[in-house]
C-alpha cells in the first residue's frame, strides 16, 4: 500500500493499493496480444486516438492539476502551467514521429534495400514525480505513436497523477494498449525484469543503473535520461545581469527539483563578487509559496516556488548544504526549512564551494545555488567537465563569437551561450557520460521507440 502525504501540509493522503506483483506479467501479456492490431492500425489512425486523448486531458486539466498540487507540492498555477505547455507539444512530437517512420530508401547495383522502422512491441514506461504529467506525455505519446503497446509505472509520490493521465488516454486506446502499475521500488523492479521489449525511464542515476542492469539479463532496449549536476560557466566581461537571473531560474524554480536545475555556477574571480551581489538581489525576490497579488499594472510576477516533494529529499538537501558549511562554503542566504509543516526550504545560496563537497558532486535537487570562483573560463570549463554527469550546461561571455567555438568542449549533450539551453522543438533532448542512454526528441529520438528492419530486393 502506498501511503503519501501531501508536501505542502504534511498531512497524509488516502493510501493507494499496489499492484500485486503477481499481476504484472499478466499485465505485460495483456500489451502483448494488443499489440498487433494496435501496430496494424497505421500511424494516422494511432495520432487520431492521442489526439482525442490529449482532448481529454485538456477538459480535465483542473483535476489533473489538482493531483500535481496535492501529491508532488507544485503551486497550483505552476502545476495547471505544467499540464498546458506539454499538452501543446503533443502535435509536433507526432509530426516528428511520422518523420521518424518514413522508410528510407538505399539503392545499389542490382536492387534497393529499404530500411522500414517498427515499433519494438511492449515498452516499460516508468516516469519520475517531478513533472507528473510532462514526464509520462515525453515518453507515452511516442512510444503508442510509433506502434508500441505500454506497461506504465508512475512514480510511487506521484502516482494518482499518473493514473489520470492513463485514464485519459485508455479512454480512447483499444483494450490493452495501455496498462499501469502502481506501486514503488519492489513494482518497478518486478516490471524492468520482465518480459518487455524497450525500458524507457526518466529518474535517477542510481534508479537508471540498476535498469541497465536488468535490462542487460535479457538484451531488451532501454532509453533512460538520469539526471544532471548541469553546469554555469560566466566569464567576467558577460552580461551579469542575465547570468543571475538566469541563474536565479535555473537553481530555484520548481524548487530545484529539475534534472536541468543549474547546480554548479564557475565565476571568473573578476567578476565573483559583483555576481553574487546581482544573484542575492534577485534571490531575495523568490517567494516560497504563492504570490501576493500585483498591484502595479504590467509588474512581472516573482518567481514563487513550493516545497520539496518529499521528507527524505528535504531530509537530503539539508544534509549537502549543512556539510558544504562546515567544510568552509560561506552560507549567503536562506540554507533552512521553511515553516514547522510540510517540506519548504528557503532558496538557498553558497560561495566558496569546492569540488571535494558532496554538494558539488551529487544531484542535490533542491533549491540552492553553489558559486565557485576560477581563474579562467579554460578552468570553468574544466570543472565544469569533472562530473559523471552530462545533461545541460551554459556559458555566459561577452565574446558570443568565441562561445559558441568553445561551447562544444563542454561535456554535456544540450548547450547554450548567453541563453538557455533549450531550443527548436525537434532538437535531441540529450545527455552524455551517466546522464543519459539514448535521447528523446527529434526525428533520432523518435527512433529510440523503433527499430530498423531492412528489405532488400531487386
Amino acid at each position: 500500500m502506498l501511503r503519501p502525504v501531501n508536501p505542502t501540509t504534511g498531512e497524509p493522503l488516502e493510501p493507494i493499493p499496489c499492484t500485486p506483483l503477481e499481476e504484472i506479467p499478466d499485465r505485460i501479456s495483456a500489451a502483448r496480444r494488443a499489440q498487433p492490431a494496435w501496430d496494424d492500425l497505421g500511424y494516422e489512425r494511432r495520432r487520431a486516438l492521442i489526439l482525442a486523448a490529449r482532448e481529454t486531458l485538456r477538459e480535465r486539466v483542473g483535476a489533473i492539476s489538482g493531483w500535481v498540487h496535492a501529491e508532488m507540492g507544485k503551486l497550483p498555477a505552476a502545476a495547471r502551467g505544467e499540464v498546458e505547455a506539454y499538452l501543446r507539444g503533443i502535435e509536433g512530437d507526432l509530426d516528428t514521429m511520422a518523420k521518424a517512420l518514413v522508410p528510407e530508401e538505399l539503392p545499389f547495383e542490382g536492387g534497393v534495400t529499404r530500411v522500414h522502422h517498427v515499433p519494438h512491441g511492449v515498452a516499460a514506461i516508468v516516469t519520475p514525480w517531478n513533472f507528473p504529467v510532462g514526464m509520462p506525455l515525453t515518453l507515452l505519446v511516442p512510444a503508442l505513436a510509433a506502434g508500441n503497446t505500454v506497461v506504465f509505472k508512475p512514480s510511487e509520490i506521484s502516482t494518482r497523477t499518473g493514473l489520470a493521465v492513463a485514464d485519459a488516454f485508455r479512454a480512447h486506446l483499444p483494450e490493452g494498449v495501455l496498462q499501469v502499475v502502481a506501486g514503488a521500488d519492489a513494482e518497478g523492479a518486478a516490471l524492468v525484469s520482465a518480459e518487455v521489449d524497450l525500458i524507457a525511464f526518466i529518474g535517477s542515476r542510481e534508479g537508471g543503473k540498476k535498469i541497465l542492469e536488468a535490462a542487460s539479463r535479457r538484451a531488451a532496449r532501454v532509453l533512460l535520461e538520469m539526471g544532471g549536476k548541469d553546469a554555469m560557466v560566466v566569464a567576467s566581461d558577460a552580461n551579469l545581469d542575465a547570468a543571475a537571473a538566469f541563474a536565479t531560474r535555473g537553481s530555484f524554480s520548481n524548487a530545484g527539483q529539475v534534472c536541468c536545475s543549474v547546480e554548479r555556477i564557475y565565476v571568473e574571480a573578476h567578476a565573483e563578487g559583483a555576481f553574487l551581489e546581482k544573484l542575492l538581489s534577485e534571490t531575495r525576490k523568490v517567494v516560497v509559496g504563492e504570490a501576493p497579488a500585483l498591484t502595479e499594472a504590467g509588474k512581472t510576477p516573482p518567481l514563487c516556488i513550493g516545497p520539496l516533494a518529499s521528507e527524505q529529499q528535504l531530509h537530503h538537501v539539508e544534509r549537502n548544504v549543512q556539510e558544504a558549511v562546515r567544510m568552509g562554503a560561506r552560507l549567503l542566504a536562506g540554507g533552512r526549512r521553511r515553516g514547522d509543516r510540510g517540506n519548504h526550504f528557503e532558496p538557498t545560496v553558497l560561495a566558496g564551494v569546492r569540488g571535494d563537497m558532496a554538494i558539488m558532486r551529487e544531484e542535490t535537487f533542491g533549491p540552492v545555488a553553489c558559486v565557485q570562483s576560477v581563474a579562467s573560463i579554460e578552468e570553468g570549463i574544466r570543472l565544469a567537465n569533472d562530473t559523471r554527469y552530462g545533461l545541460t550546461a551554459t556559458l555566459w561571455t561577452g565574446d558570443e563569437a568565441r562561445g559558441r567555438q568553445i561551447a562544444l568542449r563542454l561535456e554535456a549533450g544540450c548547450i547554450g551561450v548567453n541563453r538557455s539551453f533549450g531550443g527548436a522543438h525537434d532538437m535531441p533532448w540529450a545527455g552524455t557520460k551517466e546522464s543519459g542512454y539514448g535521447h528523446t526528441r527529434g526525428v533520432s529520438g523518435m527512433r529510440h521507440f523503433l527499430q530498423p528492419r531492412s528489405v532488400t530486393t531487386r
